[in-house]
């Protein structure tokens, strides 16, 4: 029994090198068919539909080889962006939308602009106003300027102006002398009318302090006034009238001046109409 196993072994040893020798020599054949064919430049095998390896162009101009699941294919590039034959892609003019933008570079409310460099930057608003993330934009208390409004020096509908200064003996101190109010009018200002808001009442050390105000010249605005009398809305010289009217020949910041003794207490906002003219 051993020896008919032996041999039994020995014949299906035999069969597997025969079986494996053709199978090397039809691998062989297939080589050397391979070699003996002839391919248009630019060409590479591709199997079809027969599971036969056949020649497939693939030198076209700026192409590239796509799978589409079933057979391989030499295509051109299309879409967002083009490819060149050096294997350079370039995006396309109006390709890049919103929805194309990385999320995570951006924080609420911030834009892109271009830096110092020429390159795109993303910044925050900052400064004179602020952006909401819906694009609505804030300007800022107190941040416009003379300077920043639209020139009324031109023939034109344009409308009149109105200063308003603040006082505050807890802000500015009452010590005699000249506090200037931090509002300047533009040259050329025409100081049309002049009032002031008492809304806390005005005090001096023995009830003799004085208070003047002025742009151009001393108490142009408001001739010196017993402080301790000031009270409500109190009228300045400019009273709408032509021979009350004051010109500015320069920028002039409006002052307020505390003669004879310190205030001790008090706050006025004054306001003041002016046009601006040549």
């Amino acid at each position: 029994m051993a020896a008919i196993s032996t041999r039994v072994k020995d014949l299906l040893n035999r069969m597997n090198r025969k079986a494996a020798i053709s199978a090397l020599g039809t691998v062989i054949q297939n080589i050397q068919n391979l070699s003996g064919m002839v391919f248009a430049r630019g060409s590479v095998i591709a199997g079809n539909s027969s599971g036969v390896g056949a020649a497939l162009d693939a030198k076209g101009d700026g192409k590239i080889l796509v799978g589409d699941g079933t057979d391989v294919a030499s295509v051109a590039v299309s879409g967002d962006i083009s490819l060149t034959n050096a294997g350079v892609t370039a995006i396309g003019a109006d390709k890049v939308g919103v929805a194309q933008l990385k999320s995570s570079e951006f924080s609420a409310a911030q834009i892109i602009v271009g830096d110092s460099g020429g390159d795109p930057a993303v910044v925050s608003v900052s400064g004179d106003v602020s952006l909401a993330d819906d694009g609505a934009v804030t300007i800022a208390a107190g941040a416009v300027e003379e300077s920043m409004l639209a020139s009324n020096t031109a023939d034109a509908l344009n409308a009149k102006r109105i200063a308003r200064a603040t006082y505050d003996f807890s802000v500015d101190g009452g010590s005699v002398g000249a506090i200037g109010l931090g509002v300047t009018l533009p040259d050329n200002a025409i100081i049309q009318r002049a009032f002031i808001d008492v809304v806390t009442g005005m005090t001096s050390a023995g009830g003799a302090g004085t208070i003047a105000l002025h742009a151009e010249g001393a108490g142009d605005i408001l001739a010196a006034v017993d402080a301790d009398t000031l009270s409500g809305i109190e009228e300045g010289i400019q009273d709408g009238t032509a021979a009350n009217m004051v010109k500015c020949t320069a920028a002039r910041e409006l002052t307020a001046t505390i003669a004879v003794e310190d205030l001790t207490a008090g706050a006025f906002v004054l306001f003041v109409e002016y046009v601006v003219s040549d």
